[in-house]
Protein backbone atom coordinates (compact mmCIF):
# COMPACT_ATOMS: atom_id res chain seq x y z
CA UNK A 1 0.00 0.00 0.00
CA UNK A 2 1.01 3.41 -0.66
CA UNK A 3 -0.15 6.59 1.08
CA UNK A 4 0.40 8.53 3.94
CA UNK A 5 -0.90 7.67 7.77
CA UNK A 6 -0.81 10.68 9.48
CA UNK A 7 -1.99 11.56 13.17
CA UNK A 8 0.47 8.85 14.47
CA UNK A 9 0.77 9.26 18.70
CA UNK A 10 5.11 9.68 18.92
CA UNK A 11 6.07 7.32 21.48
CA UNK A 12 8.08 8.75 23.74
CA UNK A 13 10.93 10.03 20.68
CA UNK A 14 11.08 13.33 22.78
CA UNK A 15 12.83 11.70 25.45
CA UNK A 16 15.67 9.44 24.23
CA UNK A 17 19.38 10.29 22.96
CA UNK A 18 19.31 10.82 19.59
CA UNK A 19 21.59 10.77 16.83
CA UNK A 20 21.19 13.95 15.08
CA UNK A 21 22.02 15.71 11.41
CA UNK A 22 23.13 19.07 12.81
CA UNK A 23 24.89 19.97 15.70
CA UNK A 24 21.95 20.23 17.79
CA UNK A 25 21.74 16.55 18.50
CA UNK A 26 21.52 16.19 22.61
CA UNK A 27 19.54 14.53 25.02
CA UNK A 28 16.31 16.50 25.55
CA UNK A 29 16.59 16.14 29.18
CA UNK A 30 19.15 13.81 31.90
CA UNK A 31 16.38 13.24 33.62
CA UNK A 32 14.89 10.73 31.17
CA UNK A 33 18.47 9.29 30.38
CA UNK A 34 17.23 5.65 31.13
CA UNK A 35 15.00 5.72 28.26
CA UNK A 36 17.92 5.52 25.55
CA UNK A 37 17.98 1.97 26.59
CA UNK A 38 14.30 1.21 27.06
CA UNK A 39 12.93 -2.19 25.80
CA UNK A 40 8.93 -1.85 26.28
CA UNK A 41 7.72 0.19 22.94
CA UNK A 42 9.95 0.73 19.57
CA UNK A 43 10.58 4.57 19.24
CA UNK A 44 11.54 3.42 15.77
CA UNK A 45 9.82 1.56 13.07
CA UNK A 46 12.45 -0.70 11.73
CA UNK A 47 12.90 -2.12 8.43
CA UNK A 48 10.16 -5.16 8.80
CA UNK A 49 7.19 -2.54 9.15
CA UNK A 50 8.48 -0.52 5.91
CA UNK A 51 7.30 2.91 7.85
CA UNK A 52 9.35 5.87 8.17
CA UNK A 53 8.19 8.18 11.36
CA UNK A 54 8.33 11.89 11.10
CA UNK A 55 8.13 13.27 14.94
CA UNK A 56 7.23 16.80 15.20
CA UNK A 57 8.05 18.65 18.79
CA UNK A 58 6.62 21.78 19.72
CA UNK A 59 8.84 23.12 22.33
CA UNK A 60 7.69 26.58 22.09
CA UNK A 61 4.80 28.92 23.79
CA UNK A 62 2.86 29.22 20.55
CA UNK A 63 0.51 26.59 18.72
CA UNK A 64 2.78 25.28 15.77
CA UNK A 65 1.61 24.15 12.73
CA UNK A 66 4.12 21.96 10.76
CA UNK A 67 4.28 21.27 6.98
CA UNK A 68 6.19 17.67 6.53
CA UNK A 69 6.94 17.02 2.70
CA UNK A 70 8.18 13.43 2.03
CA UNK A 71 9.94 12.87 -1.42
CA UNK A 72 10.29 9.76 -3.43
CA UNK A 73 12.17 9.09 -6.39
CA UNK A 74 11.14 6.10 -8.64
CA UNK A 75 12.08 4.89 -11.76
CA UNK A 76 9.57 4.80 -14.62
CA UNK A 77 9.57 4.21 -18.37
CA UNK A 78 8.54 7.48 -20.35
CA UNK A 79 6.58 6.87 -23.67
CA UNK A 80 9.64 6.04 -25.33
CA UNK A 81 10.55 2.75 -23.56
CA UNK A 82 13.24 4.87 -22.07
CA UNK A 83 13.87 4.60 -17.93
CA UNK A 84 13.51 8.24 -16.57
CA UNK A 85 13.35 8.77 -12.83
CA UNK A 86 10.15 10.39 -11.52
CA UNK A 87 9.64 11.88 -8.26
CA UNK A 88 6.83 12.86 -6.32
CA UNK A 89 5.69 14.28 -3.33
CA UNK A 90 3.71 13.64 -0.55
CA UNK A 91 2.40 16.68 1.96
CA UNK A 92 0.63 16.82 5.32
CA UNK A 93 0.32 19.32 7.55
CA UNK A 94 0.06 18.56 11.38
CA UNK A 95 -0.78 20.89 14.47
CA UNK A 96 1.43 21.36 17.36
CA UNK A 97 0.12 23.00 20.84
CA UNK A 98 2.23 24.59 23.74
CA UNK A 99 0.77 21.89 26.47
CA UNK A 100 1.62 18.59 27.67
CA UNK A 101 0.90 15.19 25.63
CA UNK A 102 0.19 17.57 22.41
CA UNK A 103 3.22 19.12 21.91
CA UNK A 104 4.15 16.31 19.50
CA UNK A 105 2.78 14.37 16.70
CA UNK A 106 4.01 12.02 14.13
CA UNK A 107 3.77 10.95 10.51
CA UNK A 108 4.45 7.90 8.98
CA UNK A 109 5.01 7.61 5.48
CA UNK A 110 6.11 4.30 3.32
CA UNK A 111 9.54 3.43 2.60
CA UNK A 112 11.02 4.18 0.37
CA UNK A 113 11.50 7.97 1.18
CA UNK A 114 14.43 9.51 -0.67
CA UNK A 115 14.41 13.14 0.98
CA UNK A 116 11.81 15.00 3.82
CA UNK A 117 11.68 18.70 4.70
CA UNK A 118 9.20 21.30 5.86
CA UNK A 119 7.07 23.15 3.65
CA UNK A 120 5.39 22.87 0.70
CA UNK A 121 8.55 22.92 -1.59
CA UNK A 122 11.43 21.68 0.69
CA UNK A 123 14.15 22.88 -2.07
CA UNK A 124 13.60 26.29 -0.59
CA UNK A 125 13.54 26.35 2.89
CA UNK A 126 15.60 29.84 3.68
CA UNK A 127 12.61 31.20 1.67
CA UNK A 128 9.62 29.21 2.18
CA UNK A 129 7.21 28.58 5.36
CA UNK A 130 8.34 25.24 6.18
CA UNK A 131 6.13 25.56 10.18
CA UNK A 132 3.06 28.23 10.75
CA UNK A 133 2.60 30.37 14.01
CA UNK A 134 -0.81 30.18 14.79
CA UNK A 135 -2.84 32.52 16.55
CA UNK A 136 -5.85 32.93 19.01
CA UNK A 137 -6.46 29.16 20.23
CA UNK A 138 -10.68 30.10 21.06
CA UNK A 139 -10.55 30.43 17.10
CA UNK A 140 -8.12 27.34 16.54
CA UNK A 141 -10.76 25.82 18.68
CA UNK A 142 -13.44 26.62 16.04
CA UNK A 143 -11.61 25.71 13.00
CA UNK A 144 -10.41 29.10 12.41
CA UNK A 145 -6.97 30.04 12.00
CA UNK A 146 -4.54 32.41 10.92
CA UNK A 147 -0.71 32.06 11.29
CA UNK A 148 2.43 33.39 10.18
CA UNK A 149 4.79 31.25 8.19
CA UNK A 150 8.09 30.54 9.04
CA UNK A 151 11.20 28.93 7.02
CA UNK A 152 12.72 26.07 8.31
CA UNK A 153 16.29 27.14 7.39
CA UNK A 154 17.40 23.52 7.27
CA UNK A 155 17.92 21.43 4.39
CA UNK A 156 16.02 18.26 3.61
CA UNK A 157 17.38 15.21 5.13
CA UNK A 158 18.32 12.85 2.12
CA UNK A 159 18.53 8.90 2.34
CA UNK A 160 20.52 8.48 -0.47
CA UNK A 161 23.35 10.65 1.44
CA UNK A 162 23.11 8.63 4.29
CA UNK A 163 20.69 10.93 6.47
CA UNK A 164 18.52 8.18 7.29
CA UNK A 165 17.35 5.19 5.91
CA UNK A 166 13.57 3.56 6.01
CA UNK A 167 12.65 1.76 9.34
CA UNK A 168 14.35 5.47 11.30
CA UNK A 169 12.90 8.17 13.22
CA UNK A 170 13.20 11.49 11.81
CA UNK A 171 12.63 14.44 14.39
CA UNK A 172 11.79 17.97 13.69
CA UNK A 173 11.68 20.09 17.20
CA UNK A 174 10.89 24.22 17.30
CA UNK A 175 12.39 25.95 19.97
CA UNK A 176 12.25 29.55 21.07
CA UNK A 177 15.23 31.70 19.69
CA UNK A 178 14.84 35.40 19.89
CA UNK A 179 15.93 37.22 16.98
CA UNK A 180 14.56 35.19 14.27
CA UNK A 181 11.78 34.80 12.39
CA UNK A 182 8.79 34.22 14.58
CA UNK A 183 11.27 33.76 17.56
CA UNK A 184 11.34 30.42 16.21
CA UNK A 185 14.69 27.40 15.40
CA UNK A 186 13.95 25.07 14.19
CA UNK A 187 16.42 21.62 14.61
CA UNK A 188 16.45 18.54 13.27
CA UNK A 189 17.98 14.66 14.54
CA UNK A 190 17.12 11.34 13.27
CA UNK A 191 16.76 8.52 15.63
CA UNK A 192 18.10 4.70 13.67
CA UNK A 193 16.67 1.96 13.68
CA UNK A 194 20.06 0.03 14.42
CA UNK A 195 20.26 1.74 17.60
CA UNK A 196 17.12 0.55 19.39
CA UNK A 197 16.81 -2.84 21.23
CA UNK A 198 16.11 -6.20 19.03
CA UNK A 199 13.02 -6.51 21.43
CA UNK A 200 10.09 -5.03 23.35
CA UNK A 201 8.37 -6.33 26.35
CA UNK A 202 4.98 -4.14 25.08
CA UNK A 203 3.48 -4.35 21.49
CA UNK A 204 5.66 -3.39 18.24
CA UNK A 205 3.24 -0.38 17.36
CA UNK A 206 4.57 -0.07 13.86
CA UNK A 207 4.91 -3.49 13.05
CA UNK A 208 0.87 -3.70 14.01
CA UNK A 209 0.25 -0.42 11.53
CA UNK A 210 1.61 -2.30 9.10
CA UNK A 211 -0.56 -5.40 9.22
CA UNK A 212 -3.33 -3.01 9.83
CA UNK A 213 -2.53 -1.10 6.58
CA UNK A 214 -1.99 -4.64 4.45
CA UNK A 215 -5.23 -6.07 5.73
CA UNK A 216 -7.42 -2.93 5.21
CA UNK A 217 -5.44 -3.48 1.41
CA UNK A 218 -6.79 -6.64 1.25
CA UNK A 219 -10.38 -5.95 1.96
CA UNK A 220 -10.13 -3.44 -0.78
CA UNK A 221 -9.18 -6.18 -3.41
CA UNK A 222 -11.83 -8.63 -2.60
Amino acid sequence: MRGKVHGVAVLGVALVLIWGCSEDAQLFSDTFRSFTSGNVVPLTPGPPSQLLLVSLVNDTPDAIEFVVTAERQVQVTDEEGNPVIESTAETVRLRTFPLEHVNEVGALFDCQVTRVGLGEDIDRPFSEPGLFVLEGFEDLEAGISTGVGVPSNLLPLNSLAGNFSCGDTIIFRAIESQGQVGNIKVQSFVLPWSSQPTGFSGSHTFNNVRIFLEEQLFEEEE
